[in-house]
């Protein structure tokens, strides 16, 4: 008994030293707290406008949440530049006709876990593709991922380095979204 409560002492001992050790990092300052708060906000809105500019067909804007040499991983294929950026999409998609609206598919961003150092970031997040049913309710067509390097660049967040992982359904089974678009009623 004496030993096994001198073992859960030194347990103790050795959990309050780790953890102290982990506290030795001089906490931030009302400053600091608030740009980290601001970046992480910035961040998490370049997220969101990514998918919203896939759903619209908003090349113009997917484009611009890239830095200069941003570039894209989706399997083998590196995408790298602006202009390769966007030749990507309109290969996918097609061009957008004036008055696009997306009445079949919604991306959605969840649970991105954001480090940030400086003017460098690296996020990791989970990302859904739904579209409609046979029956019109969502159903879910794709479960993947992105692992995200992030630069501040012009006072502005931006992807340096994404990289695209397909979960479900995998990559030899997946259909081939259409290249068809609708126009407003």
């Amino acid at each position: 008994m004496r030993r096994a409560v001198i073992e859960v002492m030194a347990l103790g001992i050795f959990l309050l030293s780790a953890l102290s050790a982990c506290t030795d990092v001089a906490p931030l300052d009302v400053e600091q707290r608030l740009q980290r708060a601001e970046d992480d906000l910035a961040i998490h809105r370049v997220l969101y406008d990514y998918h919203w500019a896939i759903d619209n067909r908003d090349f113009d804007l997917y484009v611009s949440l890239f830095a200069r040499d941003g570039e894209f991983v989706t399997g083998k294929a590196v995408i790298k530049g602006h202009d390769n950026i966007r030749a990507m999409l309109v290969g996918i998609f097609g061009e957008t006709p004036p008055g696009y609206v997306n009445h079949d598919t919604v991306e959605l961003t969840v649970n991105p876990e954001i480090e940030i150092d400086g003017d460098r970031a690296t996020v990791k997040s989970g990302a859904f593709l739904l579209e409609h049913g046979p029956d019109g309710f969502p159903v879910s067509v794709l479960v993947g991922g992105y692992d995200d390097q992030f630069i501040r660049e012009d006072g502005k967040w931006k992807f340096l380095h994404r990289v695209d992982h397909i979960y479900v359904p995998l990559p030899g089974e997946m259909k081939v979204l259409p290249k068809k678009s609708k126009t407003s009623p």
